[in-house]
């Protein structure tokens, strides 16, 4: 059973991990080398060697270079007691540990490297991850967990280094819906059915249904969220006549209680994010298709086997998203679930995935970030961030970020992984830690 409420709390040791410690016998043990060393050390004597008595040898004495500043007991604290390290199942997340991400660089320069942290989530088949900060530097994390895909929500008050305890979300019927700080304590959970909290999501008493429109039926919403006061804007895909999806922008007045006609936007046939540059202009990142098959982006040779070929475009509107600017194509394939993250000094973030990713002349799979310096227009895309790599396959999936108090960004994101956990004191298989996060700098200073 899931707790009630939300506990933040560290790491530590199960139940019964240091019982050991209280066996007779260890006591005994213990006890009699405690006095031992007393008496030597009283006496000032040793224990003599026979073998350099006679032969006038010395007795070697081992060397220590003493480099290991991290002491046995603090590190027993926050580190699996199981013999396969296996983690004990009261644990939400694992030890941060460092992780390497890379920034390419144009030719000739050869890529840099920086030392961030990274852990992971230690729930049941966790996937589709979105997250919110408060006013208060308070995160807030809903992700989904079991292959029925229940929603838990989990907190922290200290820029992620430590979570809560999973608490049971009561708005189990927005399926995937995307969490947007609306001032204070105040969220919002954003989907087909919205649901609206106002002490930071430990309850979430009120909700409003999103009611269909000329356009269509309300079909999926993905992406960033706008709020700029009471002003709500949201990038969502309705099915309209003969099955064919449009995106538009939903806008609400009153802080998502009442939602105005939507505006069709040109070129957005898919999941989209949001956000206000520092010049004004709104700026949407699309995950776009570019299969010759459809009316929209006519374009040759890009096959479309499945949805893992989208791409990313960008655009922006200089008029409140009334027109927007053409497309700006950042990827033609393999590369979607962008989101958009304004940064202090100015500048743009957008993180992403690729599942069909390109480094080096090779394939992989991974999670990126790019920075755009001119307010949307462009992206420097040769001085990319590569923020995780793994291994192909189908679950990298949903990266979203924020920005914490020192400047440094939190991405969390979705990917393919099977793990090990304590049930019951006893090592299984079980399908978990596919949810992960990574602290980084998006400070190109560091090249």
């Amino acid at each position: 059973m899931l707790p009630n409420h939300p506990e933040i709390r560290s790491p530590e040791l199960a139940p019964g991990a240091t019982l050991l410690l209280k066996t007779p016998l260890l006591i005994a043990t213990l006890l009699t080398a405690t006095l031992l060393t007393a008496t030597l050390l009283i006496t000032n004597c040793a224990i003599p060697d026979l073998r350099a008595a006679e032969t006038n040898e010395k007795i070697p004495v081992w060397k220590t270079t003493n480099w290991q500043t991290l002491h046995p007991t603090d590190v027993a604290k926050t580190w699996p007691a199981d013999k396969s390290a296996a983690f004990p199942d009261t644990w939400v997340i694992t030890p941060w540990q460092p992780v390497v991400v890379r920034q390419n660089h144009p030719a000739p320069q050869k890529p840099s490297y920086q030392e961030a942290d990274g852990t992971t989530l230690m729930l049941f088949w966790p996937k589709y991850p979105r997250l919110a900060q408060l006013a208060s530097g308070r995160l807030v994390l809903r992700v989904a967990t079991g292959p029925e895909e229940r929603f838990v929500l989990m907190f922290s008050d200290d820029d992620g280094q430590t979570w809560s305890q999973p608490l049971n979300d009561p708005a189990p019927l927005t399926k995937r819906g995307q969490l947007a700080p609306l001032g204070g304590n105040e969220l919002m959970c954003y989907g087909p059915t919205i649901y609206f909290s106002q002490d930071g999501g430990q309850t979430w008493p009120e909700s409003v249904e999103v009611p269909a429109t000329k356009y269509g039926k309300p079909w999926y919403a993905k992406g960033t969220i706008l709020v700029e006061g009471d002003e709500v804007t949201a990038i969502q895909i309705v099915i309209a006549e003969q099955n064919k999806r449009i995106s538009v922008l939903h806008r609400s007045p009153d802080r998502g209680r009442t939602w105005q006609e939507r505006v069709e936007v040109p070129f957005m046939p898919s999941e989209g994010s949001l956000a206000r540059a520092s010049d004004g202009s709104l700026v949407a990142a699309l995950r776009t298709s570019f299969c010759e098959s459809e009316d929209y982006f006519p374009t040759k040779g890009i096959p479309m086997l499945n949805d893992h070929w989208r791409g990313i475009t960008t655009q922006r509107s200089t008029d409140n998203g009334q027109t927007w600017s053409e497309p700006y194509v950042l990827a033609r394939y393999g590369h979607h679930h962008q989101e958009l993250l304004p940064l202090n000094n100015g500048s743009l973030l957008m993180t992403y995935h690729g599942r069909i990713g390109e480094l080096d002349g090779k394939t992989y799979h991974g999670i990126e970030g790019v920075l755009s310096h001119d307010h949307g227009q462009t992206w420097d895309w040769q001085n990319r961030f590569i923020i995780f790599r793994w291994l192909p396959g189908e679950g990298v999936h949903s990266p979203i970020s924020v920005q914490l108090a020192d400047g440094r960004i939190l991405t969390v994101f979705q990917h393919d992984e099977a793990g090990r956990y304590n049930r019951n004191g006893a090592a299984g298989r079980a399908n978990i830690g596919r949810v992960s996060m990574v602290i980084w700098s998006a400070d190109q200073a560091q090249r």
